[in-house]
C-alpha cells in the first residue's frame, strides 16, 4: 500500500493497537497532532524521554504497529508511517517530522484529540512559534500554547481523566501572578483539570503532594465534598520530576491560607 493512507484503515489500526500503546506513546502522538511538524526532540519531552534517541524509538514503534495493521512495507522505516521528514533541521539539528494528514484525522476520529484544541501558535514549527508576549497574551486568554501543551501532556483531566477537553481548564500549578513568564509558559507548571478541580486548586482548597496525593482543606465539610465530587482517594494520574518544584510553590500557598482559615 501506498500513502496516502486510507483514514478509515487508520483509525482501524488505532482502535486494534489501543492497549498496547503505553501514555507516554500517546502523549507523543497528541504533540506531533498539535505541533503538525516537529523534531522528536520537541515530541521526547511530552513523552517523559531521557533523550529524544530513546523517544524515537518508541516512537517509530508506534509507526511499526500501525503499518502491520495497515499492511505497509515501511520502505524508509517505521517513521514514515506517521510522516514525512521536513528539509530542515530545528535549532538542535533535530530532523523534524511533519505528521501525516491521515494519520491527523484518524487521531481525531478516535476521539485521542480535536481540531479545536490546536492553538493558532502551534501551526507553524516550534522554530517559527510567535513572540513570547503573544504566547502569553494568547495563554492568558486560554487560547495559546500552554493550553494546548496541557492537552498534549495530559490528554485528559489530570485527576478525573475526564476527556471532555471543550470544558477542562489548563490550570497553572504556579499562579499566574507569582510566576515567571518562562514558568507561565511551561506546560510542567500546568494542570488539565475539570471546572471544579480547577477553582478549587486555584483557591487552595486543594494541593497535591509529590506523589499525587490529595489535600483537601479543612474547611470543606463532608457534604461539600461529595458534592464537588472530591475526595481523599482523588490523586494525580502521574507526576513528573519537573512539576515538582511547581507542586511545592503550590502546596506552601495552600498552607499558608489554610493557616488563616
Amino acid at each position: 500500500m501506498k500513502k496516502p493512507f486510507p483514514v478509515e484503515r487508520v483509525k482501524a489500526a488505532f482502535l486494534a493497537i489501543a492497549d498496547k500503546l503505553t501514555e507516554p506513546q500517546k502523549q507523543m502522538l497528541r504533540t506531533h497532532y498539535l505541533y503538525r511538524v516537529a523534531s522528536m526532540g520537541t515530541i521526547a519531552r511530552f513523552g517523559d524521554y531521557d533523550s529524544y534517541r530513546s523517544a524515537n524509538l518508541h516512537y517509530a514503534a508506534v509507526g511499526r504497529r500501525i503499518a502491520d495493521q495497515i499492511g505497509y512495507d515501511c520502505p524508509r522505516g517505521p517513521m514514515e508511517t506517521l510522516g514525512s521528514v521536513m528539509p530542515e533541521s530545528d535549532r538542535e539539528g533535530h530532523a523534524q517530522w511533519r505528521m501525516d494528514e491521515a494519520i491527523a484525522d484518524a487521531l481525531e476520529a478516535v476521539g485521542w484529540v480535536s481540531s479545536a484544541d490546536v492553538a493558532p501558535a502551534l501551526s507553524a514549527s516550534p522554530g517559527e512559534r510567535e513572540t513570547e508576549r503573544e504566547a502569553l497574551v494568547k495563554s492568558r486568554m486560554g487560547q495559546g500554547i500552554f493550553r494546548s501543551e496541557a492537552i498534549a501532556l495530559w490528554g485528559c483531566c489530570a485527576v478525573t481523566g475526564c476527556a471532555l477537553s471543550q470544558i477542562l481548564v489548563a490550570s497553572h500549578i504556579v499562579p499566574w501572578k507569582d510566576a515567571t513568564n518562562q514558568e507561565r509558559l511551561d506546560p510542567f507548571n500546568g494542570l488539565l483539570l475539570t471546572p471544579n478541580m480547577d477553582r478549587l486548586f486555584d483557591q487552595f482548597l486543594i494541593a497535591f503532594n509529590d506523589d499525587g496525593s490529595i489535600l483537601l482543606s479543612k474547611s470543606l465539610s463532608a457534604e461539600m465534598k461529595a458534592a464537588l465530587g472530591v475526595n481523599e482517594q482523588c490523586k494525580l494520574r502521574f507526576v513528573r520530576p519537573a512539576m515538582l518544584p511547581y507542586l511545592h510553590r503550590h502546596r506552601q500557598l495552600y498552607l499558608a491560607e489554610e493557616k488563616l482559615r
